[in-house]
C-alpha cells in the first residue's frame, strides 16, 4: 500500500508544483494589470487566468506527447487511477523494474520539458 500511495503522491506533487508556479505567475500578472472593468463577473476566471491555463494545458499536452507509449500509459494509470508500481506491472504485463524505470524516467522527462516550457 505504501508503494501505491508514494507513487501517486509523487506524481501529484509534481503536478501541484507546476500549478503553484502558474498561480504565482497569475498573481504577478494581475498585480501588473489594472483592475478589470466592473462588467466582468468577479466569480469567474480572469482573461489572464484563462490565457495562462490554456498555455499550461498546451505545454503539459505537448510534454506528455513526447513520452513513449509504455511510459505515457504507466504515468497516466498511476496518476488517474492511483495504481502502484506492482499494480502497473501486472496491468501492463511488464516486469516491475521496467515499469519503475518508465515512471521514474518519464517523470524526469516531463519535469525537464515543463521547466523548459516555463510551466514549472
Amino acid at each position: 500500500m505504501g508503494d501505491k500511495t508514494g507513487l501517486a503522491d509523487q506524481i501529484r506533487a509534481s503536478a501541484l508544483a507546476g500549478q503553484n508556479k502558474i498561480e504565482d505567475s497569475v498573481a504577478a500578472l494581475e498585480r501588473a494589470l489594472p483592475a478589470p472593468p466592473p462588467e466582468f463577473p468577479a466569480d469567474g476566471p480572469t482573461p489572464v487566468e484563462m490565457l495562462l491555463a490554456a498555455a499550461d494545458a498546451r505545454s503539459v499536452r505537448d510534454c506528455v506527447d513526447t513520452l513513449d507509449g509504455g511510459t505515457k500509459q504507466a504515468i497516466a494509470l498511476a496518476f488517474f487511477h492511483g495504481l502502484s508500481h506492482g499494480e502497473l506491472a501486472a496491468h501492463l504485463r511488464e516486469p516491475l523494474g521496467t515499469v519503475k524505470s518508465w515512471v521514474r524516467r518519464g517523470l524526469e522527462k516531463l519535469r525537464r520539458c515543463l521547466d523548459a516550457a516555463g510551466a514549472i
